[in-house]
């Protein structure tokens, strides 16, 4: 993302410490801080999951699955946060691959 720690921890409301936890694998995010460092970084929750750029149909169903995971357990106004997420990310891979069919075409 070439935005130091700092920086990217500030535009996502944490501590840096906090976000290197995360990274470190010391700690688990949220799924509103999930959400919120896709959108933040630019990346897809299938690029967050998983390293790979997603294959629609099959990654749909693949995120999908993690958000139903993250949802339980959850406050009715956290899965209120995540679901709007979902549709903002959902929209998003939808107006990518409409671009990727116009580049290639």
């Amino acid at each position: 993302m070439g935005e130091s720690q700092e920086v990217f921890a500030k535009k996502l409301g944490i501590s840096k410490g906090a976000l290197q936890n995360y990274e470190n694998g010391e700690r688990e995010p949220t799924a509103s801080i999930i959400f919120k460092i896709a959108e933040v970084g630019n990346v897809s929750l299938d690029w967050l999951f998983t390293g790979k750029e997603p294959v629609i149909s099959s990654s749909v169903d693949l995120v999908t699955e993690k958000i139903l995971q993250m949802l339980d357990g959850m406050s009715e106004d956290k899965k209120r946060d995540v679901l709007k997420y979902t549709e903002k990310e959902k929209l998003l891979n939808q107006l990518l691959e409409e671009r990727r069919k116009k580049e290639a075409a």
